[in-house]
């Protein structure tokens, strides 16, 4: 279906309760478009609008924004990167209770010398992760959060053109070898088609 110089991909709607073939249609579906070439803004699985002609009227209603979205896509893949924690290889355990032989002020200054050590390792890991995103920023058109940020040390999507790609997998390389050796974990999906760089959303009376 199209309009003007856009086009919209649509089925008729199945049975919402058979998630799993739509999700695996739906991603099929996806790729093909983004595959022939064309810059592509995926909408969200699940997405319905009443029928044709409201397809037609989202797109006619939003050719600028659209047309930007697109601009803004061409060329490019998303990938996804988290760094979490994986063991740190210096890592030891909270000190026992104290000895009947040891006084409590050396006990408390054997804790509070545990906790130091992980409030250095702690601000460590967030320079290396900071530093892990200035590398990978360099080589990507643009970079948006995730949505476990609180979960993990980090979460980005990436937005990277696909002749740039070489350069960020050498990034990628990089940061998650020298990510290791602090054991932290660089975790990577990708590329996929740019699913969070796009605002496609569609409103009631559609």
């Amino acid at each position: 279906m199209a309009t003007a110089d856009l086009a919209a991909v649509v089925a008729e709607s199945a049975d919402p309760r058979l998630v799993g073939a739509l999700a695996q249609r739906h991603d099929a579906v996806v790729r093909a478009v983004a595959a022939s070439g064309g810059a592509t803004l995926p909408f969200r699985l699940g997405t319905v609008v009443t029928d044709r002609q409201a397809a037609r009227r989202f797109l006619t209603a939003r050719v600028a924004a659209l047309r930007a979205q697109l601009a803004r896509v061409a060329g490019c893949d998303e990938w996804g990167v988290t760094v979490c924690e994986d063991g740190d290889p210096h890592a030891e355990a909270e000190p026992a209770d104290a000895s009947t032989a040891e006084s409590g002020t050396a006990y408390l200054l054997r804790r509070r010398q545990h906790f130091d050590r992980l409030e250095q390792r702690r601000r460590a890991a967030l320079e290396l992760v900071a530093w892990t995103e200035g590398a990978l920023g360099e080589t990507a058109r643009d970079t948006v959060p995730g949505k476990r940020q609180d979960a993990l040390l980090l979460d980005r999507a990436y937005l990277v053109r696909r002749d740039e790609q070489p350069r960020f997998v050498e990034a990628l390389d990089r940061c998650g070898d020298r990510l290791a050796v602090d054991g932290l974990a660089l975790r990577v999906t990708g590329p996929w088609p740019p699913y969070s760089f796009v605002d496609l959303t569609v409103t009631a009376d559609e």
